[in-house]
């Protein structure tokens, strides 16, 4: 049969279809089987030695009808080697349902042997080591679904209680801010110096942008609204007072 860059000719191909009483209108549906069968077959190291004209006929021997009926489902057919041994050759092979395979394939220890070939290849691969795998074992013994929910309910429970608690109505808070706090100087538009330690707040009596104007401080960009500055540990005081002041209003068609 020609052969066209690794593809069958479409006249050939509508020809085989045809000849075996088949439309031609699913020649393209019945080459793409085709071609994935041979796919299937060399992802397996297996050789598949078919030619289109013999697939097709071992389509139309097993009353198939439509490409369609052709696939993985319980009832689909499938090309299954007898024994499963050797490769798919003309006289090695028919279609059979994938439950027949997968019977046939339990009774001549196929996945037995492809198990064998797996733990030898995945040898010393495991992510923990034996160690690693009995102390986790030891972790999760005993535990139930009533011990888990019991868990999950006390962790909510205790995520629900931190809920809302601000410096205003927690007084522990207020410890826990003074600690997250970062001495910082601003200078406005017009060339005013601001020096504080909470952020938020000075944003919001300003009326800027707490997560930009963070960001200026941190030096990932250049102003918010005109305002520039950084962290006091991050810049010398002097070098920040001699940055020009911007005016306070910013002409952008200039």
């Amino acid at each position: 049969m020609k052969k066209w860059r690794g593809r069958v000719l479409i006249a050939e191909k509508i020809k085989v279809v045809e000849e075996l009483g088949f439309s031609a209108e699913l020649a393209d549906e019945w080459y793409g089987k085709f071609l994935k069968h041979q796919n299937h077959a060399l992802d397996r190291s297996i050789k598949s030695l078919l030619t289109f004209s013999q697939y097709m006929t071992k389509v139309r021997d097993a009353g198939i009808s439509s490409p369609a009926q052709i696939g993985r489902k319980r009832d689909q057919f499938q090309m299954g080697r007898i024994g499963d041994v050797g490769d798919y050759e003309e006289n090695n092979c028919r279609f059979i349902t994938a439950y027949q395979n997968h019977c046939e394939a339990r009774a001549n220890s196929r996945f037995e042997e492809r198990g064998r070939l797996d733990s030898i290849l995945l040898a010393g691969q495991t992510k923990h080591t034996s160690e690693r795998y009995r102390k986790i074992s030891e972790a999760l013994s005993g535990r139930t679904a009533e011990t888990h929910s019991y868990i999950a309910k006390n962790a909510i429970a205790s995520a629900n209680a931190l809920r809302g608690r601000t410096k205003q109505n927690d007084p522990r808070m207020v410890g826990i801010a003074d600690k997250l706090a970062r001495d910082f100087v601003i200078r406005s538009p017009g060339g005013q110096m601001h020096e504080g330690r909470n952020l938020k707040e000075h944003c919001a009596a300003y009326g800027l942008n707490y997560g930009h104007m963070a960001a200026v401080l941190r030096g990932k960009e250049k102003h918010h609204k005109g305002w520039t500055g950084s962290y006091v540990n991050d810049i010398d005081l002097a070098t920040l007072e001699t940055i020009p002041a911007m005016p306070e209003k910013l002409d952008w068609a200039a």
